[in-house]
């Protein structure tokens, strides 16, 4: 890996571990919003309102991320993964997959260039709605 490739692992990964507390100290907060908040709305309203105010929440929640993070989703996770921003999704997944298999720790890779790769596909998976940043605390279970 040269230099720049590098300097991008390390800013991706303290980027990573940033967003790791932010996201521990959210859900703790969360869970007390959903105790104090959502819990009582799906009393009240029932379970139909109840899914689509947390529908929505996430949906806020992936705008909110994409308007804060874009400038970090316009450049380096795709420098990261090595393609362009207007590659398709498959391409994207196949080059992702790829890197993981080179350079998981299982088979004698770097685990800090793993963690930099999987920090760049989640924040690419986002943008792209693959994924969504977070669920309500606890999942879905139940439902």
């Amino acid at each position: 890996m040269d230099v720049k490739a590098k300097e991008a692992v390390s800013e991706q990964v303290a980027f990573r571990q940033l967003v790791d507390k932010l996201v521990e100290e959210v859900n703790q907060k969360c869970q007390r919003a959903y105790n104090d908040i959502l819990m009582p709305i799906m009393m009240k309203h029932g379970a139909t309102i109840y899914v689509a105010v947390v529908a929505r929440l996430v949906e806020v929640q992936r705008e909110q991320f994409l308007d804060r993070y874009k400038e970090q989703l316009d450049g380096s996770a795709y420098h990261i993964l090595g393609v362009t921003p207007d590659a398709d999704d498959e391409l994207v997944k196949l080059v992702y997959h790829h890197l993981a298999g080179k350079h998981h720790p299982d088979h004698g890779g770097d685990p800090k260039a793993m963690q930099a790769l999987n920090v760049a596909y989640r924040a690419i998976a986002i943008e792209r709605g693959w994924v969504q940043p977070m669920l309500p605390p606890g999942g879905f279970k139940g439902w």
